[in-house]
């Protein structure tokens, strides 16, 4: 019991020891450059180099590196583009930002069916101001032939369910669920 006793304290002050000796290195580096009596000061002497004090400074380095980092880029030179080519380039990348991943599932989206040269699209409403609509294909199947049906009746808001399918950069549905769209009057909301 005793050695483990004196085991313990020894360690401890191991420990003590070496912690004021780390204490006392970091203040030495800190602490600046004493001169012996008799020396020059080395302000007085000539030197091409400034000595500056160990500190925590960030490097010089690290200030050029944050410059270079400020600096503008340089560009490369782009060839000019006649204002359709701009019009045409504009109109293909809002093409490409409504193109939905193949895939992609619809569930109960509200629209309304329209025909462009007897082609049959969807139309859903994505507001904003102006309003917009995006117009999606719909790929023959039955419920496609029903829709049509209602459609000669009058009716043309529907809410459908879908898969989203890609082809040669366009979109197209494939009904999976059609409802018509009944309206309530003035009791909606």
């Amino acid at each position: 019991m005793e050695l483990r006793m004196g085991s313990r304290i020894s360690a401890a002050v191991l420990v003590i020891v070496l912690a004021l000796v780390f204490v006392r290195s970091i203040a030495q580096e800190q602490a600046p450059p004493t001169e012996p009596p008799g020396e020059e000061s080395a302000a007085s002497q000539p030197t091409t180099q400034t000595a500056e004090p160990r500190t925590f400074r960030k490097p010089p380095q690290a200030e050029l590196l944050r410059d270079l980092l400020r600096q503008e880029q340089a560009r490369p030179i782009q060839p000019r583009i006649s204002a359709e080519e701009q019009a045409a380039t504009a109109a293909e990348e809002r093409r490409d930002e409504l193109l939905l991943v193949d895939g992609t599932s619809l569930v109960e989206r509200a629209g309304r069916l329209a025909f462009e040269d007897s082609v049959p699209y969807f139309l859903f409403s994505l507001g904003g101001d102006p309003p917009q609509d995006l117009k999606l294909r719909l790929l023959p199947n039955k419920l496609l032939e029903t829709m049509e049906r209602e459609h000669e009746a009058g009716f043309t808001e529907f809410v459908i369910s879908a898969e989203v399918t890609s082809y040669r950069g366009e979109n197209y549905l494939f009904l999976r669920k059609v409802l018509r769209r009944v309206g309530h009057g003035n009791l909606g909301p």
